[in-house]
């Protein structure tokens, strides 16, 4: 009313809330997700391991997809990850340990138990390309992977923010401002 300017109360600005502590965590699409300030518990910490994991792994994927592997590929489904995996290709044996390692951080959260290789077997088919599957079915089990990763973060709460601050990367040396907003995507 005055003409100054007050912080909305809980907003990012607002002093009560900034003393309070917290986490503000950048999402997968850009948005951030603020994380009261908070004692994790050890469900919460290992959720944010298996969550760390499970991006991790994605990442990985994503790579080798990038460079042209096709995990749908007859001699890597045959072979990667049993008895004849040293037939398979090397980038077959990438993309089935860190399918898999993903999977058992999955698994592992859901039962907290040993994990069977059924059960596993069962879950690299729910979430991962099969020989046969249409690319709007692949499409749809990446998308459900990330669902689940949202779901594993969500279920991190504040422990999320001590281990992805723990693995930010560290600033360049040299080469100055451009070439770190180049390297983390800002134009």
């Amino acid at each position: 009313q005055d003409g100054n300017l007050a912080p909305i109360a809980g907003g990012p600005a607002d002093p009560a809330r900034k003393s309070a502590g917290g986490t503000v965590v950048t999402n997968p699409d850009g948005s951030t997700t603020i994380i009261p300030a908070g004692k994790a518990n050890t469900q919460e910490l290992n959720n944010a391991g298996f969550y760390q994991r499970m991006v991790q792994a994605d990442k990985d994927l994503s790579s080798l997809e990038q460079k042209g592997y096709d995990p749908t590929n007859l001699r890597d489904k045959l072979t990667a990850g049993g008895t004849f995996n040293a037939l398979s290709s090397a980038d077959g044996q990438k993309y089935h340990q860190a399918a898999m390692n993903w999977v058992r951080a999955n698994l592992r959260k859901e039962s907290g138990a040993a994990i069977g290789a059924a059960e596993a077997e069962q879950e690299f088919r729910n979430y991962f390309p099969q020989i046969g599957d249409s690319d709007a079915v692949i499409a749809q089990k990446a998308q459900m992977r990330q669902v689940v990763e949202d779901a594993m973060r969500t279920a991190a709460g504040p422990a999320i923010g001590r281990v992805t601050q723990s693995q930010q990367p560290a600033p360049a040396q040299s080469g100055g401002v451009d070439e770190l907003l180049s390297k983390y995507g800002v134009q």
